[in-house]
């Protein structure tokens, strides 16, 4: 999923990069919260819906 690669000149410094498998379950993941956001959507309407986002961002910084 991801792979661990030494950065250039560096026998210390590694560089996370996502391999073909994690794009891939990215891609899943992504799909799934399109959805959710489109059936949210749906039910609040589009101005509850960014008030909602932006509740839900506070509360993440806040842990």
């Amino acid at each position: 999923m991801v792979q661990f690669d030494y950065a250039e000149g560096s026998k210390r410094d590694m560089l996370a990069t996502l391999t073909d498998k994690g794009l891939a379950a990215r891609k899943v993941g992504l799909g799934i919260a399109t959805t959710i956001e489109g059936d949210i959507r749906k039910e609040i309407g589009d101005g509850d819906l960014e008030s909602l986002r932006r509740i839900l961002t506070v509360l993440a910084a806040q842990n």
